[in-house]
């Protein structure tokens, strides 16, 4: 038996096979109707469609042939990649590099083999399209024409399969890179984002916005990750989060950014962050009553009114948007002064409320980092702890 030569041009015809993502797929009846008729034109009892990979010979394709693949060292096909015009040979024992090899002497005891290149559109032989009879038989001009005129249908469905693949999957990779974004940016990011025509034309300018903002974050959570091991702090912090925040953006609020254990959220109109603010105590409260005494956590929640600057912050290698301004810090230092579990708001975020209140106590505070007093009202809570 003779082994087949392997091709000179061998790197850039495995290139262009991998590139056809069609080997170890799975069967497709639109490849298995090319086999029948294949057989059906030859009038012989195989026919394969046969991709010549590295080592072996794989069919996409096999009629009459319960294998799905063969050795490279005995494949037919693999001397049929060799050659520019199809291989035909009717009688394969009269041929002394197939007389003794081991698929005609055993199973499947191949008598004639003709078999008809795949070549990629890169000039590159990926396989055959061949037919197969376990005795001699020879193909007229006429079957041999529309045999050759198969192969190139055949390859043609490779192609552009492959090319669908690659849409479909490009397509698949852009939807979750879409989604990953979504959840990762904030919302207006997202927005303005959507609107670009590619990376080249992407860029926030800064804007000046008003600002409905709450602060929050649990108290004592410091104490809290000191005596827990991090998988556990953040396990418990997501169970009262996946709440919170499925309340902020059920109020048409946005999560600008998450630091630590705080959240900063931003609302358009100051009656959404009070319902939000409102709704995530109660939230809080009723998580708690299901906690282990260790793993309960209490939140303060800071709101404050005025406007900041929308913008990106870094340079070239890391980029993020952010807010900008005193109406950050403040709501801030209201949260860091507040009672756990309370609601402290300032005076500018009371008058833009236009939701009726429960009346609240109001308080005159000197805030850390301000030259000024604060007046602002405690929901929920009598007390406030100076801090």
């Amino acid at each position: 038996m003779q082994a087949p030569d392997i091709p000179s041009n061998e790197s850039l015809r495995m290139q262009a096979l991998v590139r056809l993502r069609i080997l170890d797929t799975d069967r497709d009846q639109r490849y298995d109707r090319l086999t029948e008729i294949a057989a059906s034109i030859a009038g012989t009892p195989i026919a394969l469609i046969s991709l010549v990979d590295s080592n072996r010979q794989w069919f996409k394709s096999s009629l009459g042939l319960d294998e799905s693949e063969t050795p490279r060292r005995v494949s037919f096909c693999a001397h049929a990649i060799n050659q520019d015009e199809p291989l035909l040979v009717p009688d394969v024992r009269a041929d002394a590099r197939f007389a003794d090899n081991p698929l005609v002497t055993g199973d499947p005891h191949i008598g004639s083999y003709s078999g008809f290149q795949l070549v990629s559109s890169e000039g590159m032989p990926v396989g055959t399209l061949c037919v197969i009879d376990t005795e001699v038989h020879g193909l007229s001009e006429e079957q041999c024409f529309q045999l050759r005129s198969l192969a190139r249908v055949l390859m043609d469905m490779l192609e552009k399969d492959a090319v669908m693949y690659d849409l479909a999957n490009t397509a698949e990779r852009t939807i979750l890179f879409e989604n990953i974004l979504k959840t990762y940016l904030p919302s207006n990011t997202w927005s303005r984002l959507q609107g670009t025509q590619g990376p080249e034309s992407f860029s926030i300018e800064d804007e000046r916005i008003p600002a409905y903002v709450l602060f929050m974050d649990a108290k004592g959570f410091t104490s809290y990750s000191e005596k827990n091991e991090p998988d556990q702090v953040l396990e418990t912090l997501n169970r009262y989060y996946d709440s919170f925040i499925a309340t902020i953006f059920h109020n048409g609020g946005d999560i600008n950014k998450f630091i630590g254990d705080a959240i900063l959220a931003t609302f358009d109109d100051a009656d959404a962050g009070f319902r939000s603010a409102l709704e995530i105590q109660q939230q809080s409260r009723e998580i708690s009553e299901k906690q282990p005494i260790d793993q309960k956590l209490e939140f303060r929640i800071g709101l404050h009114a005025g406007s900041a600057i929308s913008g990106t912050v870094g340079n070239y290698v890391r980029k993020e948007q952010t807010l900008i301004g005193d109406v950050i810090n403040t709501a801030s230092r209201l949260q860091s002064v507040c009672p756990a579990s309370g609601i402290l708001y300032s005076q500018e975020f009371r008058d833009a409320l236009t939701l009726r209140t429960a009346p609240s106590r109001r308080y005159r505070l000197q805030l850390k980092g301000k030259g000024t007093e604060i007046v602002a009202y405690l929901a929920g809570i009598r007390r406030v702890v100076p801090g």
